[in-house]
C-alpha cells in the first residue's frame, strides 16, 4: 500500500479530516496520525486555565479580598453619591467598569487625583469589586500599608517575601495603588513603586492609582520620572475636585448636635 492509499481519519469531535504524516526516525519511516487541531486547542486551553488558576491562588494567598475591609468592600458604582465636582470621575469609572476586560488587551489604567476625602478610593474600590465579581484576580492596596508589609518581610518571622508581594502585584489582572503619596518618600519606596509599575507596563496589565495631589506633576515628583513616564503613556488622568465628603458629613453632624 502506498502512502497515498492510506486511510484518512475523521475527528469524532469536530469532523475534520486527519491525514497521515510520515515521520523519519533514524533510517526508518513511520506513518502517524497527528492530533486534531481541536484537540490541540483544547489542551492549550486547559494549560492556560491551569496557569491562570495557579496565578489566582498565588495572588489570593497574599492579597485576600477581605483586604478591602468592610468600608471599601461594599463600594460599587451604584452606591456612589454624586456631588458637584465628581461627575467626570464617576463617568470615567463607570465606563471603565462597563468596558472591562478590554483593558486587559490595551493595558489602559486610570489615575484619580484631587483633594482628600472626595471619594477617589470609593471609585477605585468599585472597579476592583466589579472585576473580582466577574472572576478576575484583582488587588486593592493602600501604598502606605504595602510599604509596612514589605518592610515586615525583613524581620525574619514572615511567611512572605518582598519579591512574592511585588510579583503578585505585577501578575494580578487589575491593581489599585490607593492613596499614593501618603507614604513617607524614600529611594527604596520609589524603587518598589517603579518595580510594580514597570512590571505591569511590560505585561500590559492595567493599574489604577489614587492620590491627593492637585496636578499630575506632583505625582511625578513623588514616584519619579521613569515610573511616571509609564503611567502617563498607559493611563487616563481624571481630576476629582469635589470638596471633602468626610468634612461635609462632620459639619452636618455638628449642626445636628448643636
Amino acid at each position: 500500500m502506498s502512502y497515498d492509499d492510506l486511510e484518512v481519519h475523521i475527528c469524532e469531535k469536530c469532523g475534520r479530516e486527519i491525514k497521515p504524516v510520515k515521520v523519519m526516525f533514524e533510517q526508518f519511516g513511520h506513518i502517524v496520525y497527528p492530533a486534531c487541531k481541536c484537540r490541540i486547542e483544547e489542551l492549550e486551553r486547559l494549560k492556560e486555565e491551569c496557569q491562570q488558576r495557579n496565578r489566582r491562588q498565588q495572588i489570593e494567598r497574599l492579597f485576600s479580598t477581605s483586604d478591602l475591609g468592610p468600608r471599601f468592600g461594599e463600594c460599587t458604582i451604584d452606591n456612589w453619591i454624586m456631588r458637584p465636582g465628581t461627575e467626570k470621575a464617576y463617568e470615567m469609572v463607570r465606563k471603565y467598569i462597563e468596558a472591562w476586560p478590554e483593558q486587559l488587551h490595551t493595558g489602559e489604567g486610570l489615575v484619580l487625583f484631587g483633594p482628600p476625602g472626595n471619594g477617589k478610593s470609593h471609585l477605585a474600590a468599585a472597579c476592583i469589586n466589579a472585576v473580582i465579581t466577574r472572576g478576575y484576580p484583582a488587588v486593592f492596596q493602600s501604598v502606605t500599608q504595602l510599604m509596612y508589609r514589605i518592610n515586615a518581610t525583613y524581620r525574619g518571622n514572615e511567611k512572605e517575601s518582598e519579591s512574592e508581594i511585588i510579583n503578585s502585584l505585577i501578575e494580578a489582572d487589575l491593581v489599585v495603588l490607593d492613596d499614593i503619596g501618603a507614604e513617607k518618600w524614600t529611594e527604596k519606596v520609589e524603587e518598589r513603586l517603579y518595580s510594580i509599575i514597570d512590571g505591569r507596563y511590560w505585561w500590559k496589565r492595567p493599574i489604577i492609582i489614587t492620590g491627593n495631589f492637585r496636578t499630575p506633576k506632583e505625582l511625578e515628583t513623588h514616584i519619579g520620572e521613569r515610573a511616571f513616564d509609564r503611567i502617563a503613556e498607559t493611563s487616563i488622568f481624571v481630576a476629582n475636585m469635589a470638596a471633602s465628603y468626610r468634612k461635609e458629613q462632620a459639619r452636618a453632624r455638628l449642626r445636628r448636635e448643636a
